[in-house]
C-alpha cells in the first residue's frame, strides 16, 4: 500500500514559520526492583512444592507465550523448557495471542520468532494453529473456546505479563486471566467476547471465561511475570490455577505502582518515534498518552499530561504490519504509512472492536511535515517558538525522554527527573526524517 504522488498539505504561512525548536534530554528516575538472576528465580519458583508436584515425567506440556514485547521472554521460555525437559516431559510451545498475527497460525509463529522464540533457540517445537475446542459455556452464557493444541496437552502452563491494561479497567486487566480467555480463545473466542469491549464490560467477562478455563482444561499454572518502568523484569512468580482469582489482583498492583508517566502536565506535540506490538497492544499506550480506542474506557484513570497532538514517525518491524492504535495519532509521514498492513491491523481491529484503532490519522510527505503540522494546528498559539514539546522512543520506554525550552521549569521541579546537560534543536536530514537526537 503506497501512494503514487505526494501530498500537497497547505498551511497557511508556509513551513517556513516555525524556528528551531530547542531540545533538551531528561531523565525519568522511577522505582526500579529488579530481579538479577532471572534463571535462578524461576527455577527457585517452580521447585515450590506446589508447582513441582504437577510436572510429572512423560507428560506433554504446553507452554503459552504471547505477542507482547515482554522483557526477557526467551530466556524466560527456555528456561521454562529446559526445567521440563529435566523433569522427563515433552515440552511444546503454544503461541497463547489471540487474533494477532494477522489470525494466521504462520503470522502467529512468525510473531514469537522475532521476539525471539524460536524452536532452534527453545528447544521445542511450536504448534501454531487457529484450531479451537469448544469448554461449553460460563454459567453467566458466554461460550468458551480453547487452542486445540493447548487442550490435548496433558498439562498446559502460561507465561503472562501482568500488566495496566489500555482500555480495560477492573481487578484483571493485561495477565493470567486475559491470556487464558483472548490468548487461548484464538481469533474465534477473541471475536466473541471483545464484543463486550465497547461497552467497558471486559474486565466483568475476562474472570469468568478465564476461570471456566481453569476449571474445564489441564492448565496447572502461570508463570506470571511484572516489569518495572524500565522493561526489567521486577517480579516472577508461579501461580497455581487455582490461586489466580486471588493473586493476579495483587500483582496487578504492583504494576500499577511501577507504572512509569511523562512528567508534565500538559504537551503541545507529543512526538513518538515508533508505535508497535511490542510496546503496547494498541501500539501506543494510552495510559501514556491519555487516550484510548475504547469509547467507553475511563481515561481519568490515566496518569497522563493534556496532549493536544501525537506525531508518530514510525512503525516497529516486529510489528510484522500492524499498525493498531494508529488511529490514536493524529499525524503520520509516509514512512509509517507505507508499512502498515491493512490485513494484519483490521483483523487486530476489528476482532477488537476498536475501530477507531484503525482509522488513519492527517498522513504528510515527511516527518519534517508531520512535526509542522503538528505544531501549526495548536491554533491558540500565537508564537510558535513557545511550544510545548516533548520527545519518546516509544510509549514502552519513556525513562529518558526529551523535553523543549517551554517545559523546563516544570520538570526542574518534579522530585522525579533530572535534566542532563547540553541541547540541540530538532534537526531533519535531507529526506526530511526526524534525527535521532545527538546524530546531527
Amino acid at each position: 500500500m503506497k501512494f503514487v504522488e505526494d501530498i500537497d498539505i497547505v498551511i497557511e504561512g508556509g513551513f517556513q514559520e516555525v524556528p528551531p525548536i530547542m531540545m533538551h534530554r531528561v531523565k525519568q528516575n522511577f522505582p526500579r526492583p529488579v530481579i538479577k538472576d532471572i534463571e535462578g528465580t524461576v527455577r527457585a519458583e517452580l521447585a515450590r512444592e506446589e508447582i513441582r508436584k504437577r510436572i510429572k515425567p512423560g507428560m506433554s506440556i504446553a507452554v503459552c507465550v504471547g505477542s507482547r514485547g515482554v522483557a526477557e521472554i526467551p530466556l524466560l521460555t527456555k528456561t521454562v523448557i529446559s526445567i521440563l525437559k529435566e523433569h522427563n516431559t515433552k515440552p511444546f510451545i503454544v503461541p497463547a495471542m489471540g487474533s494477532h498475527g494477522g489470525a494466521k497460525a504462520e503470522g502467529q509463529k512468525l510473531i514469537l520468532e522475532h521476539l525471539g522464540v524460536t524452536e532452534e533457540a527453545m528447544g521445542a517445537e511450536i504448534r501454531s494453529s487457529m484450531e479451537v475446542v469448544s469448554l461449553g459455556d460460563t454459567h453467566t452464557g458466554q461460550p468458551v473456546y480453547m487452542d486445540k493444541n493447548a487442550y490435548e496437552a496433558d498439562l498446559i502452563i502460561l507465561i503472562p505479563r501482568v500488566k495496566v491494561h489500555t482500555d480495560i479497567k477492573g481487578p484483571f486487566e493485561s495477565g493470567i486471566m486475559k491470556m487464558l480467555t483472548i490468548g487461548l480463545g484464538k481469533h474465534k473466542g477473541t471475536s466473541f467476547y471483545h464484543r463486550f469491549n465497547p461497552y467497558g464490560d471486559m474486565h466483568n467477562v475476562i474472570p469468568v471465561v478465564g476461570q471456566h478455563v481453569i476449571d474445564n482444561s489441564n492448565v496447572a499454572f502461570a508463570l506470571a511475570v511484572v516489569e518495572n518502568a524500565y522493561n526489567e523484569l521486577a517480579v516472577i512468580k508461579a501461580v497455581p490455577a487455582e490461586k489466580v482469582l486471588e493473586e493476579e489482583p495483587k500483582l496487578l498492583e504492583i504494576s500499577k505502582e511501577l507504572m512509569p508517566r511523562i512528567e508534565v502536565d500538559d504537551v503541545d506535540v507529543l512526538i513518538i518515534d515508533e508505535m508497535g506490538k511490542e510496546a503496547s497492544g494498541t501500539g501506543m499506550d494510552p495510559n501514556i498518552m491519555g487516550r484510548a480506542s475504547a469509547p467507553d474506557c475511563d481515561c481519568s484513570q490515566f496518569k497522563a499530561p493534556k496532549i493536544k497532538r501525537i506525531v508518530t514517525l514510525d512503525l516497529t518491524e516486529g510489528s510484522e504490519g500492524n499498525a493498531a492504535g494508529v488511529g490514536l495519532a493524529d499525524i503520520i509521514p509516509k514512512r509509517l504509512f507505507n508499512k502498515i498492513s491493512l490485513n494484519h491491523t483490521y483483523a487486530n481491529c476489528v476482532t477488537g472492536t476498536l475501530l477507531k484503532a484503525a482509522y488513519l490519522p492527517i498522513i504528510t510527505n515527511t516527518d519534517y511535515e508531520a512535526f509542522i503540522v503538528g505544531i501549526k494546528t495548536c491554533t491558540y498559539m500565537r508564537n510558535y517558538k513557545d511550544a510545548k514539546v516533548v520527545r519518546i522512543k516509544n510509549t514502552n520506554s519513556i525513562f529518558e525522554i526529551q523535553v523543549s525550552t517551554t517545559l523546563l521549569d516544570q520538570v526542574r521541579k518534579r522530585p522525579h527527573c533530572e535534566v542532563l546537560p547540553g541541547s540541540e534543536p530538532i534537526t531533519f536530514d535531507a529526506e526530511g526524517n526526524m534525527l535521532p537526537y545527538g546524530a546531527k
